[in-house]
């Protein structure tokens, strides 16, 4: 596409920027696996929870969407807030928080390529910013999919049960809307100005 004065927001235009989010999405998700792993952190071990949703709980908070954490526990409830990587003292598992930023900016800079060059520094951060039509979707579903709900057992007798998934809302805020709108569009600007 040739530069124009102005950015032509057409089918085409919106497909590239769901695809390239959905990318991002995938690719953030993957990445956050090679590096949780690298840490030797991610492993469940004994635990009856899945790998899978284990590593959407690194990617969340890589994100800085809390895990709500809700028990009961003979007749008493009980809930909390916590972070995996918050609470990891590895240097390597820090790096999670670096990872939806990489992803995003890289796909912006993709789709922008793809798009552009264009005139306006507002056109370019638009067609940056048109990565969350494919990442809120995914960022939605993973927060649905990565929650966990299992019971305690003491001795063969189930005595409570637990609940751990990220914050919905602000894994639609912020790791769906906030992050792709802000890295996406700042992807595409740093790619017209190169």
């Amino acid at each position: 596409m040739a530069t124009s004065d102005r950015l032509p927001l057409n089918a085409a235009v919106l497909g590239r920027g769901a695809l390239m989010g959905a990318v991002a999405y995938v690719l953030g998700y993957l990445l956050t696996f090679l590096v949780v792993s690298a840490s030797g952190s991610g492993s469940s071990g004994d635990s009856p929870v899945p790998g899978w949703k284990v590593i959407g709980w690194y990617f969340y908070n890589g994100h800085f969407v809390n895990l709500d954490v809700s028990g009961q526990f003979a007749g008493l409830a009980a809930s909390d807030l916590s972070s995996l990587v918050a609470a990891s003292d590895s240097a390597t598992v820090q790096l999670v928080y670096l990872v939806p930023v990489v992803a995003l900016l890289a796909a912006a800079v993709i789709l922008y390529r793809q798009v552009g060059p264009l005139a306006e520094a507002r056109d370019a951060a638009l067609v940056g910013a048109l990565v969350v039509v494919g990442y809120l979707p995914l960022a939605l579903v993973g927060a649905l999919v990565t929650a966990y709900t299992g019971s305690i057992s003491i001795f063969g007798f189930e005595v409570g049960s637990v609940t751990i998934q990220p914050q919905l809302l602000p894994a639609v805020l912020l790791a769906g809307v906030v992050y792709p709108l802000a890295f996406g569009a700042l992807g595409a600007l740093g790619a017209s100005r190169l």
